[in-house]
């Protein structure tokens, strides 16, 4: 979404300022924006560690889980 008009982001901010009065709230909320994304940096920075799919679906197997799939969506 671009904003192009200067007034929108003044309602915007207004409205933020008006939600959470304390400027510590705001604070928190405002994190610089990278220029690029890079995907393989991100997951450096976050640790990523992929998952073992052979592993994965063993342990899915050991659960021996009898309900359908169904039942367990209901059960959310």
């Amino acid at each position: 979404m671009a904003l192009k008009d200067s007034n929108k982001l003044k309602k915007i901010e207004a409205t933020l300022r008006e939600m959470w009065s304390d400027d510590i709230t705001l604070e928190r909320l405002n994190k610089p924006m990278r220029k690029t994304l890079d995907i393989e940096q991100l997951k450096k920075e976050q640790n990523f560690k992929p998952v073992d799919k052979k592993e994965f679906f063993k342990k899915i197997d050991e659960l021996d889980i009898q309900e359908s799939i169904d039942d367990l969506i209901e059960m959310i």
